[in-house]
């Protein structure tokens, strides 16, 4: 039995994501090398980012006599990298899983439930343990003479480091299901919670170059701290670089161990935890004159709730209004530090308010809220379908919901830059207008791409979201209309008014979203209605 359920976690992992629908085998392959070649793109990234680390204190650690600190340092990434990448999905797939109560009214005992999920999740820290140990062991078995068991040591310490990542996770997630079973809007906690963990990821990440050289600065007294304070972290380090049997054993005990104990806890609250239903603040009825909408606010407002209602939607297709937003904050508040660092570059006057658009264009392409709107309809099409509005009223709904979000964002930021970069008319019309014709631009490409590519034999909505072929068109459509100008402008003469080429723009960004309009409300509604 558990065999079995293992093998339904791992197809229904690889179908959720290289699967994209059954309207075609050719499409079907296109977006699933699209999507694996992205995969690919990310590993190779972080990979990248990793040996540039460790080939930066592989050297000075070794020459210190801390080689062990250099292999506990490493564990120490990999432990983080897996943690913050996995514990939203082990909070979904142990207590979140659509398929819980059908399994549980099964003759299937619920430890082979949560030990197929977990061994699952398993797989996941496993792809996120080797994108650290991969660079880490390559930079010193390459650059310094070590002995073959201290490989060995190596491979077996990050065969059994996930082990520990998974227990620590899974922990986690099961203060996050019991927190937010008492909280009424679900959604916007698990969102504001992602929110956190994506700002500190980019904040470690800019300060990465810093924490390096500190930790290279001060490698004795944070190896004498991490010994002092983390012992096993400082056995499993010792083992590998000294190829200590005992510290070995020490350490893996500690791995183990815990995931164990997790285990047996988990199993013997599973049903509990996964079954029982928290009551919320009990709602009092009071009478209240009865509010009428017109068709296209109830769309509407119905559009905004299915968007509020899904933090992986939030999270996936609306990060350009928050990055946005937070170049608007920061112009707004350190204005005197960034008029400061452009007085700096020569002959910034009409530099700057182009570079401000392209940034405001940029990131209106990462705001995809259109592209997924129709296949998260699923299987409730019938149902909007059927009610008395027509097809373009329930198109626009979902266009007017891409810019309710995502054009005042911009309207903010472009204003404030207006104020403080702004040398001319022409630059101010720019610096508003063009990034919201690209918005427009944006929301009607997503449109448009998923009512041509809908996806409504999705299980989860993340598959609906991310996984769409409609997605994948509408991010790199938009990424290639907004950068094909900025290639082109390169290869024009350098007498050419970098003004008349942004109005240009303007005008061509126009005409593309009055054509994609047009063939919205006619083609478009034809298409929608053969759905």
């Amino acid at each position: 039995m558990l065999k079995i359920l293992i093998k339904n976690r791992i197809s229904a992992l690889l179908y959720s994501l290289f699967n994209t629908g059954r309207r075609g085998r050719q499409r079907t392959k296109l977006a699933s090398a699209g999507l694996f070649i992205l995969l690919l793109y990310a590993a190779a990234a972080f990979i990248m980012l990793f040996g540039m680390i460790f080939s930066q204190i592989c050297q000075p650690f070794h020459a210190a006599g801390l080689d062990w600190f250099y292999f506990a340092f490493t564990a120490i990434l990999a432990f983080a990298l897996m943690f913050i990448g996995s514990v939203f999905a082990t909070h979904s797939q142990l207590y979140e899983a659509k398929d819980n109560e059908l399994l549980l009214s099964m003759p299937i005992p619920p430890r082979a439930i949560l030990l197929s999920r977990m061994i699952s999740l398993l797989l996941l820290n496993f792809i996120f343990d080797l994108i650290v140990a991969i660079p880490a062991g390559f930079v010193y078995f390459t650059s310094l003479q070590t002995d073959v068991s201290s490989l060995f040591f190596f491979i077996l310490v990050f065969l059994f480091l996930p082990l520990l990542s998974l227990a620590v996770s899974s922990a986690f997630a099961w203060l996050i299901s019991r927190i937010s079973a008492r909280i009424r809007n679900k959604s916007l906690f698990v969102t504001l919670f992602s929110f956190l963990f994506l700002g500190a990821y980019f904040y470690f990440y800019s300060q990465m170059n810093n924490y390096v050289q500190l930790l290279i600065l001060n490698s004795s007294s944070s190896a004498s701290k991490v010994r002092a304070f983390a012992a096993p972290v400082y056995w499993l380090g010792t083992a590998i670089a000294d190829s200590n049997v005992q510290y070995l054993l020490l350490g893996l005990l500690c791995v183990i161990v815990p995931f164990i104990v997790v285990f047996l806890i988990l199993s013997n609250t599973f049903i509990k935890t996964v079954t029982v239903k928290h009551g919320a603040a009990k709602v009092v009825y009071r009478e209240k004159p009865l509010k009428v909408s017109s068709p296209q606010k109830a769309l509407l407002q119905k559009e905004l709730r299915q968007f509020l209602s899904c933090p992986t939607y939030i999270l996936n297709a609306s990060l350009g209004i928050v990055f946005i937003f937070i170049g608007g904050v920061f112009l707004l508040i350190k204005s005197d530090l960034v008029l400061q660092f452009v007085s700096i570059i020569p002959d910034s006057s009409g530099l700057i308010p182009a570079i401000i658009t392209l940034f405001l264009c940029g990131m209106a392409t990462l705001n995809n809220i259109t592209a997924p709107s129709i296949s998260l309809e699923g299987k409730r099409l019938w149902i909007i379908k059927s009610i008395p509005v027509s097809p373009l009223d329930i198109l626009t709904s979902k266009l007017k919901l891409h810019l309710f979000l995502c054009i005042p964002p911009i309207l903010f930021t472009a204003v404030i830059s207006v104020f403080i970069f702004s040398s001319s008319a022409v630059n101010a019309v720019c610096m508003i207008f063009l990034p919201i014709m690209v918005t427009i631009f944006c929301a009607l490409l997503g449109l448009i791409a998923n009512l041509k590519f809908p996806r409504f034999d999705w299980i989860s909505e993340t598959a609906a979201v991310k996984q769409g072929a409609s997605v994948l068109i509408a991010i790199f459509g938009s990424m290639g209309a907004v950068l094909l100008p900025v290639i082109i402008y390169f290869f024009l003469p350098a007498s050419f008014s970098l003004d008349v080429y942004l109005l240009s723009c303007l005008v061509v960004f126009t005409l593309a979203c009055a054509l994609l309009y047009r063939w919205l409300t006619v083609r478009g509604v034809k298409v929608f209605e053969s759905l």
